[in-house]
C-alpha cells in the first residue's frame, strides 16, 4: 500500500529490459505510460495507506484481508485503479491505430515521447510484481502470453530483486526486536511477502516466461556480494515449493544451480540442530534438507552421482528425516495437530518418494476423513479442519495431493449415492485449499469445471447443496473470473427440472445472487466483457430478482466508471467524454435485450440509471 513512486515518473507501461533493441515496442508501450503518468493526479494515494488499511468494522488489513468487505476497501484505490487503466489505455490504442494511420501511410519511425518514458521503468515492475493478484496484469504489460513460451530476461531480474529485498527484510526483523533482543521469527507481514513470491516465482517458471536455473543463478551471485544469513530459510523454502512440484518433470541440470546456493547460505562448520516441531517455522528451517533429499531421489532415478556430499551442515537433519522413514519407525502413529509439523515435514521431504509419502498423506487423510474402519456415520465424522498454518507448511505439491484426495473422495461419494454425509473437516479443509492461488489449476479451476458438474450429473443433491453452500459462507477470496464462470454454470444449472427440491433451489438463487452482488465496478468492466458473445449465459431465465440485481450492478458499474473517467479527462491533452466510455463497458444493450424482453423496470428507478442503461431499455439498438 502507500504511495505510489517511481523515480521517472509513474508511466505505466514504457520500455522494459530486453525491448531496448527492437525498433517498435509492444503495442500500449508509450501511450499506457503516458496516461498512467497522470494517476496521481486524480487518486489521492497519500491517503491510500491509512485510510483503507482499517476496514468497516475497525479490523486492521493483516486482521481482516480473507473479508469480502475489506478486499473491496483496501483495493479500491490500488487495483481497481490499476485495471480501469489497463482496460482504458487498451481501448485508447486501438481506437489511436485505427484512426491515426490511414491505409497506405507507414507507421515507421519514433513517437514524440518525453524521453524519460523511455527509460526502463524497472521500480515500476517490481512494484506491480510485489501486489498480490499482479500477475495478470504483469503478464499484460510485458506482452506475455501463456500459449506463447516467452522468457523475459526483466522478469526474472525483477524476480531476484524482489527475493533480495524480503530477505533484507527478514535479515533486519530478526536480528533485533523492540525490546533490543535478537528473534527467531519474521514479523507476519513479512512471512504473506515470502508466500506470495512464492507464489509468483512458480506461476512465472511455470509458463517458461521465467528460468528457474538462471534465476537461482543470479541468486547466487547477488547473495555471494551481500552475505544474507536470516532468510535463508525462506529462500529455500520457496525454491522447495517449486522444486517439490517440477523435478519429476524436469532435468536434474535444471536444478543443480541450487547446490551451489548452500555454499554462501550455510558456511557453519558444525551441524545444524533439528529445529523444535512445534512451530511452524520448523518446516521453513527444514527446507534446505528437504531440497537436497528431492535433487538426490532425482539423481538416483537418472542412475547419476550428485557432484558434491551432503553439507556437514545439514547431518543432523538429513539424520533425523531418515530415521522417520525407518522400517522400525513405520510402527509409530503419525498425529496431525496444530502443535506438531511432524507429518508436514515429511510429507514435504518425500513428496517424490511414493514409497516413504504415503504413511504422513494418510495421515493428513485420515485426519479430515475420519477413520476408514467402521460404518461411517455422523458421529464418526471429523470437525476440526487441518488449520491454516498446518496448510502453509505443506509445499504445493503436498497440497495438490492432498486437494486431489479431497475431490476424488467427493466424486466416489456422489456417484455411490450411499446418502453419506461428508465430513465437517473435509469440507472445511477444502474451502482452505481453494483459496491457494499456486493450486488453481486442481483448485477453484476444478471445483467449478470437474466437481460441480460430476456431482450434478450423479444427483447428489445433498453434496451439491453442501458445496454451493461453502462457496457462499466461506469462499469469500476466490477472483472475479472465476465467479463469473460460476454464474453461468449456475444459471444453467437452474434451468433444469432435475430435481422438486425447493430448498435446493433457493440455495442455487441465493449463491447466484452473492456472486452478482459481489462483483464490484472494476470487476463488471473487466470481467463481463469477457462474454461477449456469450451474455444469455450471464442472464437467468428462472429468477427475475436475480436480473434485476444484475441490472443494478452493471448501472452502478457504469455511474462509476463514468465519474472516474471524468475525473482523468481533466488532466488529459484530450478530454474524453462520458460517451466514449460507454463503448468500453460490457455489451450493455446486448446484455440487458434478454432482460428487457420479460422485466420491467418502474418510472422511478430509471431516472436514476446511466445512460446505456436508460437507452437498453427504451432502443437497445
Amino acid at each position: 500500500m502507500g504511495n505510489f513512486y517511481c523515480d521517472h515518473g509513474p508511466g505505466y507501461h514504457a520500455f522494459f529490459h530486453g525491448y531496448e533493441n527492437q525498433q517498435h515496442p509492444p503495442p500500449g508501450l508509450h501511450q499506457m505510460a503516458a496516461l498512467f503518468s497522470y494517476r496521481g493526479k486524480y487518486l489521492d494515494l497519500s491517503n491510500c495507506g491509512s485510510e483503507s488499511r482499517k476496514t468497516s468494522t475497525g479490523a486492521t488489513w493483516e486482521e481482516g484481508r480473507l473479508s469480502q468487505t475489506s478486499h473491496a476497501i483496501v483495493w479500491r484505490d490500488t487495483s481497481a485503479a490499476f485495471l480501469f487503466l489497463s482496460r482504458e489505455i487498451r481501448d485508447f490504442m486501438a481506437e489511436w491505430q485505427q484512426h491515426c494511420y490511414p491505409a497506405g501511410a507507414s507507421d515507421q519511425g519514433s513517437l514524440p515521447y518525453d524521453k524519460e518514458l523511455l527509460k526502463p521503468q524497472n521500480r515500476l515492475l517490481r512494484y506491480i510484481l510485489e501486489q498480490p493478484y499482479s500477475r495478470d496484469m504483469a503478464c499484460a504489460i510485458l506482452g506475455l502470453q501463456k500459449q506463447h513460451k516467452l522468457r523475459c530476461a526483466a522478469l526474472e531480474e525483477r524476480l531476484v530483486e524482489l527475493i533480495l529485498a524480503a530477505m533484507e527484510r527478514t535479515e533486519v526483523e530478526m536480528g533485533q526486536t523492540l525490546d533490543g533482543q535478537s528473534s527467531d521469527e519474521a514479523l507476519p507481514s513479512t512471512l504473506s511477502l515470502w508466500q506470495h513470491l512464492s507464489t509468483q516465482l512458480i506461476f512465472f517458471v511455470l509458463f517458461q516466461f521465467a528460468s528457474f536455473p538462471v534465476i537461482v543463478t543470479n541468486l547466487y551471485i547477488k547473495i555471494s556480494d551481500v552475505k544474507l544469513f536470516k532468510g535463508r530459510d525462506f529462500l529455500m523454502w520457496i525454491l522447495l515449493q517449486f522444486i517439490s512440484g517440477s523435478i519429476q518433470k524436469n532435468p536434474l541440470s535444471d536444478f543443480l544451480p541450487v547446490l551451489r546456493l548452500y555454499d554462501v547460505l550455510y558456511p557453519e562448520k558444525e551441524p545444524l540442530p533439528v529445529p523444535d516441531m512445534t512451530k511452524p517455522v520448523a518446516t521453513a528451517q527444514m527446507s534446505a534438507t528437504c531440497i537436497w533429499i528431492h535433487i538426490l531421489k532425482k539423481a538416483q532415478g537418472e542412475n547419476q552421482t550428485l557432484p558434491r556430499p551432503l553439507p556437514s551442515t545439514l547431518k543432523n537433519q538429513y539424520d533425523y528425516l531418515q530415521s522417520m522413514v525407518q522400517p522400525s519407525s513405520s510402527q509409530i502413529p503419525l498425529q496431525v495437530n496444530d502443535h506438531c509439523y511432524r507429518v508436514a515435514l515429511l510429507c514435504n521431504a518425500y513428496s517424490t518418494n511414493q514409497e516413504h509419502f504415503s504413511r504422513p498423506m494418510a495421515a493428513l487423510v485420515e485426519a479430515i476423513h475420519g477413520s476408514t474402519t467402521g460404518t461411517p456415520t455422523a458421529n464418526l465424522s471429523p470437525t476440526t479442519p487441518l488449520s491454516v498454518q498446518c496448510l502453509d507448511s505443506l509445499t504445493v505439491h503436498t497440497k495438490m495431493s492432498l486437494i486431489h484426495n479431497i475431490v476424488t473422495h467427493i466424486m466416489k461419494v456422489a456417484q455411490s449415492k450411499s446418502n453419506q454425509n461428508l465430513a465437517p473437516a473435509l469440507i472445511e479443509t477444502y474451502a482452505r485449499l481453494l483459496v491457494y492461488m499456486e493450486i488453481e489449476s486442481l483448485g477453484i479451476k476444478g471445483f467449478i469445471s470437474q466437481l460441480l458438474p460430476a456431482v450434478y450429473k450423479s444427483q447428489a443433491w445433498g453434496i451439491l447443496h453442501t458445496l454451493l453452500e461453502m462457496f457462499c459462507y466461506r469462499l469469500h477470496h476466490i477472483q472475479p473470473h472465476y465467479r463469473v464462470q460460476l454464474l453461468t454454470h449456475l444459471h444453467s444449472l437452474a434451468t433444469n427440472t432435475h430435481t422438486s427440491s425447493a430448498q435446493l433451489h433457493l440455495c442455487v438463487e441465493m449463491t447466484s445472487l452473492r456472486l452478482i452482488t459481489g462483483f464490484n465496478s472494476v470487476d463488471v468492466q473487466t470481467q463481463l466483457s469477457r462474454v461477449t458473445g456469450e451474455t444469455k449465459s450471464l442472464v437467468s431465465t428462472e429468477s427475475e430478482e436475480l436480473n434485476r440485481a444484475l441490472v443494478l450492478t452493471i448501472a452502478r458499474a457504469i455511474h462509476v466508471g463514468v465519474l472516474a473517467l471524468q475525473k482523468v479527462s481533466k488532466h488529459l491533452p484530450t478530454p474524453t467524454v462520458p460517451h466514449q466510455f460507454l463503448k468500453r463497458v460490457p455489451p450493455t444493450a446486448d446484455l440487458l435485450q434478454p432482460v428487457r424482453q420479460n422485466h420491467t423496470f418502474t418510472s422511478t428507478p430509471t431516472l436514476y440509471f446511466p445512460f446505456p442503461c436508460n437507452l437498453a431499455r427504451v432502443n437497445p439498438n
